[in-house]
């Protein structure tokens, strides 16, 4: 995470030895539905008004799709529908409008993500993009019971008036296995730091982001590579600049996301 849409496997002989074998997953399609819920913190001190709060909730439904490829697989993933929260920021009506967000991309086996781009663009249906950019967690091969390894992600977002770049290093862990849906899974666990970057331009004038964040996750893993969903808290300090105020803003926010593939 994060993170995250959405994500299923064969029993192994012994429960306790579940390894990934991500290079031999088969080619499928899948649906996932993601949740996201964040509250937002903004200090408004600096420009001499109270704090704002903002909590926003919203639920994606996804369709990924993986072929073999060179390299691993290729993804195509859509966004079959978005639903927002009575509270959120974003009305219905935009939200309604993400449908049919698309975007392709190539997986390793091991999980990552890369070449990510955008087909359909939408306004809210870029929230999903970060999401799918760490969509997967990255389990090496032949990981069981008991191995740590590390991983470091690198992602850059442009979506018209807003760019964005992330670097995130993920400690992962694999503490042992469980059922999930019926699957005997390996259990991944994730502790990951994250710096983040970012200029927005409007009408207002241009606003720069910087800051960093903090997190953890827990992943199931089938022994055929599919992805068995999950669930990630992230803790995110941001300060942003504006030429109408006379210091940063700093933004506290917390994310719970949490990705359940559909039968």
């Amino acid at each position: 995470m994060s993170r995250r849409p959405l994500l299923l496997t064969a029993a192994c002989t012994l429960f306790g030895l579940v390894a990934w074998t991500g290079r031999h997953m088969a080619p499928e399609t899948a649906k996932y539905r993601v949740d996201i819920k964040s509250h937002q913190v903004i200090d408004l001190s600096p420009v001499h008004q109270p704090p704002q709060t903002q909590d926003f909730a919203a639920t994606g439904f996804l369709t990924i799709s993986l072929k073999d490829s060179t390299g691993g697989k290729s993804m195509d993933a859509v966004l079959d529908s978005m639903k927002v929260d009575s509270t959120s920021p974003i009305p219905q009506a935009v939200a309604d409008s993400a449908k049919g967000s698309s975007w392709h991309g190539l997986v390793s086996p091991q999980g990552k993500i890369s070449g990510l781009i955008a087909g359909t663009k939408t306004t809210a249906g870029g929230q999903f993009e970060s999401v799918l950019a760490g969509f997967f967690p990255r389990v090496k091969t032949g990981a069981k019971t008991g191995d740590t390894w590390t991983d470091t992600l690198d992602y850059t977002s442009d979506q018209g008036p807003a760019t964005f770049t992330m670097r995130t290093v993920t400690n992962y862990s694999a503490p042992g296995t469980e059922a999930r849906g019926g699957i005997k899974a390996l259990k991944v666990q994730a502790a990951y730091s994250a710096a983040r970057t970012g200029t927005v331009h409007n009408p207002q004038g241009e606003m720069n982001i910087e800051g960093n964040g903090t997190g953890s996750g827990t992943y199931y893993v089938g022994t055929d590579g599919r992805f068995l969903g999950g669930e990630s808290m992230d803790s995110t300090n941001l300060s942003v600049v504006v030429a109408a105020a006379p210091a940063p803003i700093p933004i506290t926010s917390t994310t719970r996301m949490t990705i359940t593939r559909l039968p």
